[in-house]
């Protein structure tokens, strides 16, 4: 029995193209969690020595607020992980929009857009 409304090239390219948009979004919100893992520790630690209330607060914030981000990181490429190994099993490459920039790359371009 043949189904004429399935076409294996079209799910294949449907395929394709979840896969690359959602590894996009991946890489995105790696770069983002990236980013705010400099800020948002940054900012406790300037609460921190700044204010004179309890410090121990805002320290426990700070190592909080660092491990939370650690296990989104994690998370994010676990799924992008299983994502590839899945493609791989079907033989599909994805394509690379944007080469992955290393962490000392996101840093620099980070840098550069907060000095005006």
């Amino acid at each position: 029995m043949q189904n004429d409304d399935f076409n294996i090239d079209v799910v294949i390219a449907e395929i394709t193209a979840f896969a690359e948009n959602m590894h996009a979004k991946n890489q995105h919100k790696k770069k983002v969690c990236l980013r705010c893992m400099m800020i948002i520790p940054l900012v406790f630690m300037v609460l921190m020595f700044t204010m004179d209330t309890a410090k121990v607060v805002y320290l426990l914030l700070w190592v909080i607020s660092l491990f939370i981000f650690c296990a989104y990181l994690i998370v994010i490429d676990y799924i992008d992980d299983k994502l590839a190994r899945k493609l791989n099993e079907l033989n599909i490459e994805i394509k690379e929009k944007q080469a992955d920039t290393s962490l000392t790359d996101s840093i620099k371009a980070f840098l550069s857009e907060v000095q005006l």
